[in-house]
């Protein structure tokens, strides 16, 4: 019995000793590091007229520069009439964003069509190119990407706005009742911007 007891003491030792050795040598190599990640974002930061619009927002574009071609002296300032030409920018800055971007300049002429898109004297151009006010619906004016990786990215754009009132006989008797019916001229811009992704 004694004999039996110490040979299964010695093979407990040795199976103790044997795991031991084994178990160092497996963990030997073992290292365990802890670490974080992390992405910078990339901003979003729109100003219209020097307005910050990154959250939809609307504004009122009523600085117009206004001629006064052959109506020089016989209209009152800031207002218009026919011969009357105003003129304004809407700008785009995007210096803050650090995305490529599409931009559009679209009018409304939902409302205009009853009102205005009767007078075809009344032109209003966004960038150079005339809107039609008579087709009441959303117009697309102008539009444009700015990409933020090219060396030569303009990243505060201005485009031109004009409202002008073509003085011709023949429209006389519609700008008598222009002038008598209306009290002011309301035109809805509306600027999106949004991220290319492709």
């Amino acid at each position: 019995m004694k004999k039996k007891n110490v040979l299964l003491l010695g093979i407990f030792l040795l199976v103790a000793v044997t795991s031991g050795i084994v178990a160092v040598t497996y963990s030997r190599y073992l290292t365990e590091a802890n670490g974080k990640s992390s992405a910078q974002i990339a901003r979003w930061h729109i100003l219209v007229n020097k307005e910050e619009v990154t959250q939809t927002k609307e504004f009122t574009i009523d600085d117009f520069t206004w001629e006064y071609k052959n109506a020089s002296g016989a209209v009152l300032e800031n207002h218009i009439a026919p011969g009357v030409k105003g003129s304004t920018e809407i700008e785009l800055d995007v210096t803050q964003t650090d995305v490529t971007l599409n931009y559009a300049i679209s009018i409304d002429t939902t409302a205009l069509a009853t009102t205005f898109g009767k007078y075809p004297q009344l032109v209003v151009r966004i960038g150079g190119e005339a809107v039609d006010l008579s087709t009441g619906s959303v117009i697309d004016g102008y539009s444009d990407v700015i990409d933020v990786n090219a060396e030569s990215a303009n990243k505060v754009v201005s485009v031109p706005v004009e409202i002008e009132w073509v003085n011709s006989e023949e429209n006389n008797e519609s700008d008598t009742e222009i002038g008598s019916t209306l009290e002011s001229i309301e035109i809805p811009i509306t600027v999106t911007v949004s991220q290319v992704t492709e």
